[in-house]
């Protein structure tokens, strides 16, 4: 993520030549927004693609959310966050940024998830988390 390396003191043309390939759309992009202020921000969790699709695969298979992949990434950068630093008795909030509207034809698709080398069991997310 540009962000996680701009947080850590790069500056964005360093920043841009360390971040690989990414699937989910919207994240990770190579621009920093005007509004974007990253003193405000405490943290930086990267999350790959297949946590990001897993997770909204999973959301939408278990509560009927059809979330997209940045909310996905959300969602699950704020457990594995939780899960890391021992987090217990607070209250958490995770803002779903999109909808999955957009990519039936997409991740929520087994056949697209295959053919980009996607795992299509979202539950291997659940052992990623227990193992980070």
């Amino acid at each position: 993520s540009v962000y996680y390396h701009l947080k850590r003191g790069l500056s964005l043309e360093d920043a841009v030549k360390l971040v690989s390939t990414y699937r989910v759309e919207g994240i990770g992009e190579d621009i920093l927004p005007r509004t974007m202020d990253l003193d405000l921000v405490d943290n930086v969790v990267v999350v790959d693609d297949q946590n990001s699709f897993s997770m909204a695969r999973l959301v939408a298979r278990l509560e009927g959310l059809l979330i997209g992949g940045s909310s996905g990434s959300a969602l699950y950068g704020a457990l594995k966050y939780i899960i890391n630093n021992n987090i217990s008795g607070k209250t958490v909030v995770v803002i779903f940024p999109d909808t999955g509207r957009n990519y039936l034809t997409k991740f929520y698709n087994d056949e697209w998830m295959v053919k980009n080398g996607f795992e299509t069991d979202e539950t291997v997310i659940l052992k990623n988390l227990r193992h980070r």
